[in-house]
């Protein structure tokens, strides 16, 4: 009869690792997903495209973006026009 070692050969052991134990895994890493960009929206567009880019980017319905908006705009005396427009030169078309 023969004797096995179940010892690990020096080859199966990463450099500088202790003596009968073995490499340690890198940690698990999901795929990615492309990362969301904030554009106007080319279908879904009354003016510019800024409410309906907000809203997909939102995840809401872009009607409701811009019923805020205009609310917005109303009650902070043109404030949020000019956002609007710094939005609209601002921001990339999809």
């Amino acid at each position: 009869m023969t004797e096995q070692n179940t010892q690990p050969t020096p080859s199966d052991q990463p450099l500088g690792a202790p003596q009968g134990q073995q490499a340690p895994q890198p940690p698990y890493q999901a795929p990615r997903t492309p990362a969301k960009r904030l554009v106007r929206s080319r279908e879904d567009r009354w003016l510019a495209g800024v409410c309906g880019g907000i809203g997909e980017y939102a995840g809401i319905d872009p009607n409701v973006v811009r019923l805020l908006a205009v609310i917005g705009g109303v009650f902070s005396a043109g404030t949020l026009l000019v956002a609007y427009l710094i939005a609209w030169v601002v921001m990339p078309e999809a």
